[in-house]
């Protein structure tokens, strides 16, 4: 009997330690698996943290951790993105973030000026299907009807690998009030060299649109206003040029911004709408002509697109847009066959309703890319 228990004791120890290899093989080639994709982890994590995480000298800040190895700084600051990469944001999966709320400690700053609350999508100026064209060149609106009848000669490539659509910034530092708190500190200032703060945070949102709707989207986040505001113009067409260069495959180029407007008494405008319950900045795109000083051959098409998004997203989503803004402007409109800016909201509306419109913006864009594809 006492044989038999200690040879039943002898094969259970076995047992267990066969279990215990078993155990430990498994948790060696987990953590092999952890430390071989450490990078992809991380990238994970920030995606759906919203943070920041440091590996040594690399920073994780919004790209998916393949972009992170494959930045580079060329001689004037902008990253380019190599040819191989995913551009895959999981952002777009998580639910809506809802808008902040003023901290209960807020105080109102000594010599505060109020925000007013404005919509400006009135469809003033010539009417163009859903939307309007706010017409300040020399051209008559038979003219610029007729322009209009120069379809947008594009087309894209659903679930290509290679980018189609390029979103830069030539004024990224611009940025937006935190809370909606119906008056703003005239001493603060309205950039911030924070990505999560400014123009880019917007750009990501509808990037981020387009990738999940199978439109391969990048985006470029240099600050090109920063140091010096002077010049960003010529900065960021370098930029567009050298993405242009390494991805012959981008037909459509936006430049985010941001509006500014105020009233002679101090007052802010904030124009905004409510969209699906939400408030939303209301977005103003501007479309150059030509000019003896800048020529600009493709502006006709570059307005059929802008109007045609326009129709798209007013069609979605009532009031999202103000009236096309059609002008003697350049902005570096002439490298591709698409190529418009975009004014989301004001100095006075807040971040959250920037974003998003950013958001509007890429679902909008990715409904008219889509019946445009080849």
């Amino acid at each position: 009997m006492a044989r038999r228990s200690r040879t039943r004791i002898a094969t259970q120890r076995k047992k267990r330690q066969g279990r215990g290899k078993v155990v430990l093989a498994a948790l060696t080639l987990v953590l092999l698996t952890v430390y071989g994709n450490l990078d992809t982890l991380v990238g994970w994590y920030q995606k759906f943290a919203g943070k920041n995480v440091a590996i040594g000298s690399q920073v994780f800040s919004g790209l998916s951790p393949s972009e992170n190895r494959a930045n580079r700084d060329d001689d004037e600051g902008t990253t380019i993105l190599e040819k191989d990469e995913s551009w895959t944001d999981f952002k777009s999966l998580l639910p809506p973030q809802t808008e902040p709320a003023a901290p209960a400690d807020q105080q109102r700053p000594e010599g505060a000026l109020p925000i007013e609350t404005v919509n400006l999508s009135t469809k003033k100026g010539i009417p163009y299907k859903s939307g309007a064209i706010n017409n300040k060149t020399e051209m008559s609106a038979e003219q610029v009807l007729s322009a209009l009848s120069d379809d947008a000669d594009f087309k894209i490539q659903l679930g290509a690998s290679e980018p189609q659509v390029l979103i830069v910034h030539t004024h990224a530092t611009e940025s937006y009030e935190n809370y909606d708190l119906g008056y703003y500190d005239p001493g603060a200032a309205s950039r911030n060299e924070d990505n999560a703060q400014n123009m880019t945070r917007v750009g990501e949102a509808l990037v981020a649109q387009l990738n999940a709707a199978g439109i391969c989207a990048i985006q470029d986040k240099t600050q090109h206003d920063n140091p010096q505001y002077t010049g960003a113009y010529d900065r960021s067409r370098i930029t567009v040029q050298e993405y242009l260069k390494k991805y012959p495959s981008i037909k459509v180029v936006i430049d985010v911004h941001r509006d500014a407007i105020q009233y002679s008494d101090g007052t802010r405008a904030k124009p905004t709408a409510q969209i699906e319950g939400k408030n939303a900045a209301q977005i103003m795109m501007i479309v150059g002509c030509n000019t003896s000083d800048n020529e600009l051959p493709g502006y006709a098409k570059n307005l059929r697109f802008a109007a045609d998004l326009q129709d798209v997203l007013e069609t979605s989503f009532p009031d999202l847009t103000r009236p096309i803004l059609f002008d003697y402007r350049f902005y570096n409109q002439d490298l591709t066959p698409a190529n418009i800016l975009i004014e989301v909201g004001g100095h006075a509306n807040t971040l959250g309703e920037a974003v998003y419109s950013g958001e509007l913006i890429g679902r909008g864009l990715a409904q008219y890319l889509k019946a445009r594809a080849g």
